[in-house]
């Protein structure tokens, strides 16, 4: 882990969120910084204990909770983090915005898009390098390796037997999991007398959805897995989905992009971005949407139809499914921000 110091607020960053406990006479409670945005990639910021005589004790004493940080990346400065997981814990990262970037993470290369909802396990020990080629926003979570583990204790009514690593081989997309990271996000919303609980049950929810995803993977019969398309497949689908926003795309085209049967490759796609190929284009057409009406003065019939959609009416409920605002409201909304 990096232990170069790495204080809340440098740089003009100030933290998301933060709770200020009270302190009793008889004893002196921490203060916690619930979801904070990151100096490093992947440095959690300090949790600071008082009392503790540094940042790096201080965030070594508390090993009974999740942390979650925030790395968020406006300019592209083609700069490659690095940063190695602590031999005590795991780390979570989830993106929130599409991006791209190339990650390695020991024999895992990916270099390509990466949607909402992608994911990394690192396991404890392992070391992660990135380079992102457009802005980001990522939720890190640094699970403790002892709350992975009496979690998996909980659910199953035994110690788990040896090493219980979580670490992944590839990258992968979980719809679960995104709108619990996103829910983390958001927490600069919520009243900050429950902020700590609502942080807490989401992170409690995300060790528990990790642990479903890795032990039923693992208790699949190897020929009913399927396996995830490759890198250049997947990197000339997104292209081909990219490059015809606009127009019909059926999932034979998608398919025959690719040089797959339109069965292969609808399994092999969900395996490697956990979407199907139709919700992840609906998807890309409104991530489309959301720049046009930001950056354009497209009336939203104009903007619906430059997006694929075939009324305003269809374009208006699938934001409203996929955003959680109306295409109107929400360019008011941008625009003000």
């Amino acid at each position: 882990m990096n232990n170069e110091e790495n204080h809340i607020g440098a740089g003009g960053r100030m933290p998301a969120c933060s709770v200020q406990y009270a302190e009793p006479r008889e004893a002196i409670a921490p203060r916690r910084v619930l979801v904070a945005l990151e100096d490093c990639w992947r440095v959690p910021p300090q949790h600071d204990v008082r009392g503790a005589r540094d940042a790096t004790n201080a965030y070594r004493t508390r090993s009974d909770y999740v942390i979650a940080s925030r790395w968020t990346q406006q300019d592209v400065d083609g700069v490659e983090h690095t940063s190695t997981c602590g031999a005590d814990q795991h780390t979570v990262g989830v993106v929130l915005k599409p991006t791209f970037a190339r990650f390695r993470s020991g024999s895992l290369l990916f270099d390509g898009q990466l949607g909402p909802g992608s994911m990394h396990v690192t396991g404890p020990g392992e070391s992660a390098e990135a380079v992102f080629r457009a802005s980001c926003d990522v939720i890190h979570l640094f699970i403790p390796q002892s709350l992975v583990e009496r979690h998996y204790e909980e659910a199953f009514g035994r110690p788990h037997a040896g090493e219980l690593a979580l670490g992944a081989s590839q990258i992968t997309r979980d719809t679960s999991l995104e709108r619990l990271s996103r829910a983390l996000a958001d927490i600069q919303y919520a009243d900050a007398t429950f902020a700590s609980l609502y942080v807490d049950s989401i992170c409690i929810a995300i060790v528990a959805r990790l642990l479903e995803r890795h032990f039923a993977r693992r208790a699949l019969p190897v020929a009913t897995r399927t396996t995830a398309l490759p890198q250049w497949r997947l990197r000339r689908a997104f292209e081909f989905i990219d490059a015809h926003l606009a127009d019909p795309v059926r999932l034979n085209d998608i398919a025959a992009s690719v040089g797959l049967t339109r069965m292969h490759f609808a399994a092999q796609f969900r395996c490697s971005t956990g979407y199907t190929p139709h919700t992840y284009l609906l998807r890309r057409r409104v991530e489309h949407a959301q720049r046009l009406l930001q950056r354009s003065e497209k009336t939203l019939l104009d903007v619906a139809l430059d997006c694929g959609f075939r009324s305003q009416a269809h374009f208006t409920t699938v934001f409203r499914r996929l955003v959680g605002d109306t295409p109107n409201r929400w360019r008011i909304k941008a625009r003000l921000d």
